[in-house]
């Protein structure tokens, strides 16, 4: 039984070390401690639909941004841990973070003073088109 209990704490010891190791380095590499009031910087993917939205809209709308890719930039990845998001695209707008969708994104980007229009481009509008048979 002791040895039981003993494998059970070396686990619970590694898990745990694996864990704070991999928060640590998220809240290291956060963009948030560095990042200027109302500068903004998106988290993103290359497929999201919601992500090609938004970098357009900023885009067109001449809204100056830095974009983070999660999938192939490591400063991304640690950036997306650090939100505590679970989905993307995730702005980032001087020290805090806004996710939950297109909506809340977009009135934060326009709450921090930046005239914004939404501009849906030809890739995902083409997508979004019903399918005729």
């Amino acid at each position: 039984m002791k040895s039981a209990h003993r494998l059970a704490i070396a686990a619970a010891v590694l898990i745990g070390g694996w864990w704070a190791a991999n928060y640590g380095l998220a809240l290291y590499h956060d963009p948030a401690r560095s990042n200027p009031d109302k500068s903004i910087v998106l988290l993103t993917t290359s497929w999201c639909p919601y992500c090609s939205v938004l970098r357009n809209s900023l885009q067109q709308s001449g809204v100056p941004f830095r974009e983070l890719d999660i999938e192939t930039s490591q400063q991304g990845r640690w950036a997306f841990r650090a939100s505590g998001a679970h989905g993307i695209p995730v702005t980032l707008i001087g020290q805090r973070y806004v996710s939950g969708g297109l909506g809340p994104q977009l009135q934060a980007i326009r709450a921090a003073g930046y005239p914004l229009a939404l501009a849906v481009p030809d890739s995902v509008r083409q997508r979004l088109q019903p399918r005729r048979q």
